[in-house]
């Protein structure tokens, strides 16, 4: 918050739009000062629904907190306030809540560049065995059940959709990136950016640079605003990654978001190998899989 602060009220503004009230009573406090305005500046607190539930200490603590505020003691026992009063303290509220997004904004930018360094960090080699079809289609589902008409969601998921697909249909041995703003993953919110970041390792993808050199200072092997994303090399077969984009695409389809894949799709410097099946059985496995997914509703 600043320091600019005009009374008691712009400190439990801010507490209470943020979530940690610092006195039970702190909320009604709200809604008392909001109801003044509509009452000609009068509050009258046994009458009052916000205050009906509280103790008797909490009735008086509404009260010294009110004339702290501005508002006057009447004789009939009810407060009243200016209206340049309850002018200053509308602008104190507005104020705080500015700043509790401000501040959820700086604190979902640290989240997502954590996120993104974690992500960076596991090697090729141990990302190409964290997952399986199996696992990157659960991930998948408890996802979407959880972000179920997200507008963030939708084109997110068709942007992984379109570097699965575009990999998967490359003829050259170079790793395809996907880039996208962080504003995309950002706009989700917090849960969104807790879960986002991770579905991208489970379903076999990887944040990097755009030499592959990982940016574990940045957060998110680009600039300050955006992300490059590629399928990790020795992960997904050609098939499995057709496979899983159009999983992808069927399952974005069913629901309400809709939209169109964020970000762009261009050919990077790193190479790029698919997964290479040493037998018969597992070439066999490997379509079967495939054909599984793509026939999962």
């Amino acid at each position: 918050m600043s320091d600019e602060r005009k009374s008691p009220f712009a400190d439990h503004a801010y507490a209470v739009l943020s979530g940690t009230p610092r006195h039970v009573a702190a909320p009604a406090l709200l809604e008392c000062i909001g109801c003044a305005g509509a009452e000609g500046g009068t509050v009258v607190l046994d009458s009052m629904p916000a205050a009906a539930s509280l103790s008797p200490e909490g009735r008086e603590w509404i009260k010294e907190t009110l004339v702290l505020c501005g508002f006057e003691l009447q004789p009939d026992g009810s407060l009243r306030a200016s209206d340049d009063t309850l002018d200053q303290l509308r602008s104190e509220q507005n104020t705080a809540r500015r700043q509790v997004h401000a501040d959820a904004a700086v604190a979902r930018e640290a989240l997502l560049t954590a996120q993104l360094k974690a992500l960076s960090a596991v090697s090729s080699d141990a990302a190409a065995v964290a997952t399986t079809l199996g696992l990157a289609r659960a991930g998948l589902r408890d996802f979407l059940s959880a972000f179920d008409g997200q507008p963030a969601a939708g084109p997110f998921l068709l942007g992984v959709a379109a570097l699965l697909r575009t990999q998967a249909l490359s003829s050259t041995a170079t790793a395809h990136q996907w880039r996208l703003e962080r504003a995309a993953v950002l706009n989700g919110g917090d849960e969104f950016v807790r879960r986002a970041v991770p579905l991208l390792r489970e379903l076999g993808l990887r944040c990097c640079g755009d030499a592959g050199d990982v940016d574990l200072e940045g957060g998110n092997g680009a600039d300050d605003d955006t992300i490059i994303v590629e399928v990790t090399t020795d992960t997904w077969t050609a098939g499995e990654m057709a496979a899983l984009g159009v999983h992808i695409e069927r399952r974005c389809a069913r629901q309400p978001f809709g939209g169109r894949a964020t970000g762009r799709i261009d050919t990077g410097t790193r190479s790029f190998e698919p997964r290479a099946l040493a037998s018969w059985s597992e070439w066999l496995g490997s379509m079967l899989a495939a054909l599984l997914l793509r026939m999962t509703p």
